[in-house]
């Protein structure tokens, strides 16, 4: 699995979800990839001026390749996404964190069954885990972004087995 796998991805469930309502080709957009997330300029001016609420915004990954003690490798992915929408005042924000809640729940399910079903990246396995000590999940509100922006950080793993091989045309010395 690959960053642009994962993006892909995203951007798919985006598309589907009657929530989110991403629909690129009606230039109704409503999922950023942040792939600089030092970048916090990019993000505010994506939120005010580009992005339709609610709206999933999904982290660049953090990868770490593992052998797991054994001959079985693995890439795991560690990932956060944000569903957030605009909110002013105590109730209307308390009403957006749980919309955003709820919907970024929605993603978690669905991620879990494509996981399951083996749908989740085509061709590839990919094994998706939220309740791994290791993991380092979390469910966290958020907010206030950029300007009244309110909702949820959601952290979860992806893990990939790959195969360590060498092929010697890539080598000098192995030719």
């Amino acid at each position: 699995m690959t960053e642009a796998d994962l993006k892909q991805y995203f951007d798919k469930l985006a598309t589907q979800s009657v929530d989110i309502k991403h629909d690129p080709a009606a230039k109704k957009k409503s999922f950023f990839y942040i792939d600089n997330p030092f970048d916090l300029q990019a993000i505010e001016n994506a939120l005010r001026n580009t992005i339709q609420v609610p709206a999933l915004l999904l982290d660049v990954p953090e990868i770490k390749p593992d052998s797991n003690g054994s001959t079985n490798y693995t890439v795991s992915m560690d990932c956060t996404f944000s569903i957030v929408t605009k909110a002013k005042g105590t109730d209307a924000i308390e009403a957006a964190r749980t919309q955003c809640y709820q919907i970024g729940m929605k993603f978690l399910s669905t991620m879990h069954a494509d996981s399951r079903k083996g749908t989740m990246i085509p061709g590839k396995r990919a094994y998706f885990r939220i309740n791994e000590d290791q993991c380092n999940v979390g469910l966290s509100p958020i907010g206030p972004m950029a300007i009244d922006f309110y909702g949820w950080l959601f952290s979860f793993r992806i893990v990939c087995p790959f195969s360590i091989t060498v092929n010697s045309g890539d080598w000098q010395d192995l030719s």
